[in-house]
């Protein structure tokens, strides 16, 4: 009957999340960095950088986006889905050397699929997609 949808045990998402879940979509990877605490174009010049030294053959492009007056946003794409595209995050996120930079700066750094990307584009909800990033990529780690 209708009563049975109240049990439904709903701990996974505490409210509806306006980003679902994708892992065979093509994905980017995202540096937010807020404006005037980051430039942009280092960011992006340092990420193309690593790219160019560990990913040749992928061919992967660096752009940057504001999302809004006080967000811009890093990208690299893109992967062939999520487990690519978090194979490259991880390596990028535990770089020590020509990354210290970006990886000590605080900064939110996320695979994203085009989507999801085209959803925060709209909704400029970046702490509610890093949010659902953490729960959904990274809490089997």
């Amino acid at each position: 009957g209708e009563e049975s949808k109240e049990e439904e045990p709903k701990e996974e998402e505490p409210e509806e999340s306006p980003f679902s879940v994708q892992p065979s979509k093509e994905h980017y990877f995202a540096i937010f960095v807020p404006v005037g605490r980051g430039n942009g174009d280092e960011i992006k010049a340092q990420t193309s950088d690593f790219n160019s030294a560990f990913y040749t053959s992928k061919r992967l492009k660096v752009t940057s986006n504001l999302i809004d007056r006080a967000n811009q946003v890093v990208l690299t794409k893109s992967f062939r889905n999520s487990e690519e595209a978090m194979g490259y995050y991880d390596v990028f996120t535990s770089n020590r050397e020509d990354l210290i930079e970006i990886n000590s700066s605080g900064f939110d750094i996320v695979v994203i699929s085009n989507e999801n990307y085209v959803t925060l584009f709209k909704n400029k909800d970046i702490q509610g997609y890093v949010k659902f990033f953490t729960q959904q990529y990274l809490s089997d780690k």
